[in-house]
């Protein structure tokens, strides 16, 4: 058997879990989208019935993909094809274009019974926060008052009608930029009628805005299929992380594991099953009242680090072992053979390192995960 990764060369979660693939005996490669046009070509060939996908790296190896031996495929987190600056300006929109249908198009070469993390329907699905929400409210979450706008008018009023209730603001999809400090990052956070921008850009740019749910704690919930691992997350014992716990440096986070009801498990089951997805994290509040209430899920959400701050979760084997069982219908118990991250870290880091050196357009568009 076979898996493919389809993601970013400094993605350290897609390096890891490719070393656990092939320490356990199963190849496991790494394509790296983002590097055609400017150091990758690529073949698709038909003929006499058949077809065959090719792909020559910028050191002249030849990679002849066996696509009926792709048996998993992880849709990690692929980037857009990156453009060589050597192109016209006039030419830039053409090329690109093409580019970007050609990169579409290869997912649709591989293996059509293969295992797939998730696929390319259930991801597009997904991206959309609105379809989330009324799936949501389908599966019978509870979830914050929400109104999605870019009338300036309706969304000051909603903020004046929350009275004494805090209102947030949130993009459709995660934004950053840079400056002389730094990357920074779009956080969650409160906002009131003197926060809000011109109703020219409130216009222009629509938003989500939600009553502000207080917090008891919030919750992490990683599904490798049907099998649920869910851990606290005390985001008010820390004064940075009470209204985003992403705001909480890593050191400072506390994490425990939490056992989630038999009700709210199915519950999400049913989303998943209903947006068709087989992996995701999903993000709850636990409210004073023990209320849970539903936030979002992300489909190709960053897990390891839960692992690093609870080892004994050992989520990089739980996630190794579902690429190899490949069914929705999981169970993963924990053995003396369990891999850890801390088995593979040093050698993660060394990898991705020396992919950051070689991939240059990784120091010219930086991410923020």
């Amino acid at each position: 058997m076979t898996v493919l990764i389809m993601t970013e060369p400094d993605d350290i979660h897609a390096v890891l879990v490719n070393l656990a693939l092939e320490y356990k005996g199963y190849q496991s490669k790494l394509f790296f989208s983002a590097d055609m046009p400017s150091i990758q070509k690529n073949n698709l060939y038909f003929a006499g019935g058949e077809n065959s996908w090719s792909t020559i790296t910028d050191e002249n190896q030849n990679i002849d993909w066996d696509l009926n031996s792709i048996e998993s495929i992880w849709w990690r987190r692929p980037r857009r094809p990156h453009l060589p600056e050597n192109i016209h300006e006039d030419d830039k929109r053409f090329v690109q274009k093409e580019n970007s249908i050609y990169h579409d198009s290869i997912p649709y070469m591989l293996n059509g019974s293969a295992w797939w993390v998730n696929s390319i329907e259930s991801t597009y699905k997904t991206r959309s926060k609105i379809t989330q929400l009324k799936l949501a409210q389908k599966c019978g979450f509870e979830l914050p008052e929400t109104l999605v706008s870019n009338s300036p008018e309706d969304i000051k009023s909603f903020i004046k009608n929350s009275s004494n209730d805090a209102v947030i603001y949130k993009p459709f999809a995660p934004h950053h930029w840079a400056d002389d400090n730094g990357m920074k990052l779009l956080y969650t956070d409160k906002i009131s009628l003197d926060d809000l921008p011109s109703d020219e850009m409130l216009q222009v740019v629509p938003g989500i805005y939600q009553k502000y749910v207080d917090k008891k704690f919030e919750l992490r919930v990683t599904c490798f299929g049907s099998h649920i691992s869910a851990v606290k997350i005390h985001s008010q014992q820390h004064i940075q992380g009470q209204t985003d716990w992403r705001k909480i440096p890593g050191h400072e986070l506390a994490l425990t594991p939490y056992r989630l009801n038999q009700s709210i498990q199915d519950k999400i089951i049913n989303f998943m099953k209903e947006i068709g997805v087989v992996f995701g994290c999903f993000d709850f509040i636990i409210t004073p009242d023990d209320d849970v209430v539903f936030l979002e899920l992300n489909e190709q959400g960053q897990f390891l680090w839960v692992e690093d701050i609870l080892p004994e979760l050992c989520y990089l084997d739980m996630f190794a072992e579902f690429m190899i069982h490949k069914q929705f219908d999981f169970t993963w118990k924990p053995s003396s053979n369990s891999l850890s991250t801390k088995n593979f870290d040093d050698k993660a880091q060394q990898i991705c390192d020396e992919n950051i050196h070689k991939h240059v357009y990784l120091n010219q568009v930086k991410r923020v995960a």
